[in-house]
């Protein structure tokens, strides 16, 4: 068999991921334009060259982010030498622990030890993800502090979990969200089909019941981050939190936010916050959100 034969496979198999991907990304970005008008709200828009790094950069984190799952059969070596506590890291949406392989290899680099948290199965109602996250919370908690950074559906979950086990706040030191539909994201609407998908919506009675992180944990600097192309979670301001420092994050989308550097970035910064008003470039622009 020469090269060509052996080579075939993979290349078809590698353009078919690419153009699945890409196709799926122009088809929710013409539904985050379309709900955007429809809803009367202002929309960057993607032209030229900044659509086409756009498309470029989040078809690389789905790559990532799928190549991350057989990496998970190893698990990441521990910090050199431990600098701080523990984070926890709760994943979104059909999603599970191997998301952050890339954001725990980074703060491993810089001695904070990491644990990733599997919710469970997908499709069921949010209660259902809460008792993975319970025992998580208090495994890690005897040990001292932590730090919780989440990933959209995450941070949803780890409010519910706060809610319901007050014993588990005082071990909360620091909180980082990204792209969490803490109002709820107009993705949801018009897809009543999983009981995960519809609490979701805008305006849902799950939501609407749930605390806030500054009433759940009023003593951690919280900080909530949001992508202004985030084609899961729209609009950008239902990611953000009354009482939070916020960031919004332009050209980056939803699965970015697991992967691209200028996001590892201000979560490192952000698991070192104190809890104090910080200056630019973290203007807290949750007042107007």
């Amino acid at each position: 068999m020469n090269l060509i034969g052996i080579l075939a496979l993979p290349l078809l198999l590698t353009a078919a991921f690419v153009t699945g991907v890409v196709a799926w990304i122009l088809t929710a970005y013409a539904r985050f334009r379309w709900w955007h008008w429809r809803a009367g709200l202002q929309a960057l828009p993607l032209t030229g060259v900044a659509l086409l790094r756009y498309i470029a950069r989040e078809t690389w984190a789905v790559a990532a982010i799928v190549a991350y799952r057989p990496l998970a059969l190893r698990e990441l070596p521990p910090p050199a030498q431990r600098k701080g506590g523990v984070v926890l890291f709760v994943h979104g949406f059909t999603q599970d622990a191997t998301n952050w392989r890339r954001m725990r290899a980074a703060l491993h680099q810089l001695g904070r030890p990491t644990v990733a948290v599997t919710l469970g199965r997908p499709f069921q109602p949010l209660d259902g993800y809460v008792p993975a996250l319970v025992t998580a919370l208090r495994a890690q908690a005897a040990n001292g502090p932590v730090d919780i950074v989440a990933h959209s559906m995450g941070g949803l979950i780890l409010r519910m979990a706060l809610r319901d086990n007050p014993e588990l706040r005082g071990g909360v030191r620091r909180v980082v969200t990204l792209g969490s539909p803490h109002a709820g994201t107009g993705s949801a609407d018009g897809v009543p089909l999983f009981p995960d998908v519809r609490a979701m919506r805008r305006g849902s009675d799950a939501l609407v019941r749930l605390p806030d992180l500054a009433t759940l944990v009023p003593h951690a600097p919280v900080t909530t981050v949001a992508a202004h192309h985030d084609l899961v979670v729209y609009p950008s301001s239902t990611s953000h939190l009354t009482g939070a420092r916020c960031v919004d994050l332009p050209g980056i989308g939803h699965t970015g936010l697991l992967v691209h550097d200028e996001v590892i970035a201000i979560v490192t910064e952000a698991l070192q916050r104190a809890h104090v008003v910080m200056a630019e470039p973290f203007a807290d622009p949750c007042a107007a959100a």
